[in-house]
């Protein structure tokens, strides 16, 4: 476990560096880590009773614990998440960061953790009406999406007949799909396990 951190560490620290100048050792200094987050991406990233929580934010801690330094994590939004890295208002981005060639040229990145694809998000008993792209990508369909993610970039890419509703907020997408605002949600495999109430395919 110990080796696996000290690898973890390593390549968050690249990050780290490549955000401000000084990098750990201005973190050291300071006492403090500021890690970037979205807070809308469940199970890596959200709030819960006004606390963090989350796989990802586990691991800031984590981390921060390693380096003896506190952590606070610092509000983003998937549009403006790379701004706010480069204009230094964190050292570090977390939360369930999709690894992009855009992201990769702009930034490090440390090697994914999770291997998955989109996949549509819908009500259950709807899992035959919306079963493929040609059936989603209609106009008389509502599609929900979150905005500046890699879910908006392929609603952009492939979904350019359908009626698209984009939100600030991530989590509000799933309300809005079990509301009967949405007809259909854009997410990843994984996140999809997140909401029971719903039916997720490929």
């Amino acid at each position: 476990m110990k080796k696996i951190l000290i690898v973890l560490l390593i390549t968050i620290v690249s990050v780290i560096s490549y955000a401000n100048n000084d990098g750990v050792e201005k973190i050291l200094k300071r006492g403090v880590l500021y890690v970037g987050t979205t807070s809308d991406y469940k199970p890596f990233t959200y709030i819960e009773n006004g606390e963090h929580k989350g796989y990802d934010i586990e691991v800031a801690k984590l981390i921060a614990k390693e380096l003896g330094v506190k952590v606070e994590f610092v509000p983003t939004t998937w549009k403006t998440l790379l701004d706010d890295l480069q204009a230094g208002k964190f050292d570090i981005a977390m939360g369930g960061i999709t690894r992009t060639t855009k992201r990769q040229a702009i930034c490090n990145m440390t090697n994914p953790y999770l291997v998955f694809g989109k996949c549509f998000l819908v009500r259950k008993g709807d899992k035959n009406k919306y079963n493929s792209l040609e059936a989603v990508n209609k106009p008389n369909v509502r599609v929900g999406v979150n905005i500046g993610g890699t879910n908006e970039a392929l609603v952009n890419e492939y979904i350019t007949k359908a009626t698209v509703i984009r939100y600030k907020n991530n989590l509000d997408v799933p309300v809005a799909l079990e509301k009967g605002e949405v007809d259909v949600m854009i997410t990843e495999t994984r996140k999809e396990e997140v909401w029971l109430k719903l039916d997720a395919f490929l």
